[in-house]
């Protein structure tokens, strides 16, 4: 029997995975449209002092952000957006959705580049750092380095992190959390195919490593943090908006 080897390039594993990624969105399995409910509103509430600089740090095609851009203003509310991402395809679908978002690119730049490592050697200062589902991806001691970054480049224009993300519940276990998880996706997420949901369950079980709100609100402190406010929690307890403050 002759074994048909399916080669997939970078372009097509983007492609297979945004296809996914869009169906989570389309059908909220994240509940996207309630967390970003909460970060528009502090968007807002912080623009009425003056136009923000944003860093978008694992910023993937920024869809969401630039929907809550586009609803509080646009460019009359953002000095400055940068994104950074890993992802060169998602960076470009980024570029255009944050053109639709501020009318222009002009006041926009993008890195491709590891987040963690564009944190470290940062030299601007911003008014707001955003992460959406992307630190949990992070061990405990890593989390602390990229806070304690985030918190240098907010310090001067006493600004605030925006995280979006997966949290554990109080006294949960990693392991505890991971079958929740699981039973979520296997329950909840039909639309997608037995194939993709069963390569969601695998990546959550090797890369998702959320903390709990009270580790959050230690590892932000030890950062250098002052506030540390549980916004919004998503309907299903997995995750939520919390807001940090210098």
């Amino acid at each position: 029997m002759t074994v048909q080897r399916i080669n997939l390039n970078a372009e097509e594993i983007f492609q297979k995975q945004w296809l996914t990624y869009q169906t989570l969105l389309q059908e909220d399995y994240l509940e996207h449209r309630t967390l970003y409910e909460a970060v528009q509103s502090i968007i807002l509430d912080r623009a009425r002092k003056h136009p923000l600089r944003i860093l978008d740090l694992g910023c993937g095609d920024s869809d969401y952000i630039a929907r809550a851009l586009e609803a509080v203003g646009g460019a009359s509310v953002v000095e400055s957006y940068t994104g950074v991402d890993l992802s060169e395809p998602a960076l470009a679908i980024s570029e255009s959705n944050i053109h639709r978002a501020l009318g222009s690119n002009d006041k926009a730049t993008w890195h491709h580049s590891n987040f963690v490592t564009f944190s470290n050697s940062c030299q601007e200062d911003f008014d707001i750092v955003l992460m959406s589902f992307a630190l949990h991806h992070l061990d405990e001691p890593s989390k602390g380095a990229l806070l304690k970054q985030a918190q240098r480049v907010l310090s001067k224009r006493a600004g605030c992190f925006i995280l979006v993300d997966l949290f554990r519940q109080p006294d949960e276990s990693l392991p505890q959390y991971h079958e929740r998880q699981q039973e979520e996706v296997t329950s909840m997420w039909t639309a997608l195919s037995t194939e993709e949901r069963s390569c969601m369950t695998d990546h959550m079980l090797k890369f998702d490593m959320p903390e709990t709100h009270a580790n959050m609100e230690a590892l932000a402190c030890a950062a250098g943090f002052t506030s540390v406010e549980s916004v919004k929690e998503a309907r299903n307890e997995l995750s939520m908006v919390v807001l940090l403050k210098v």
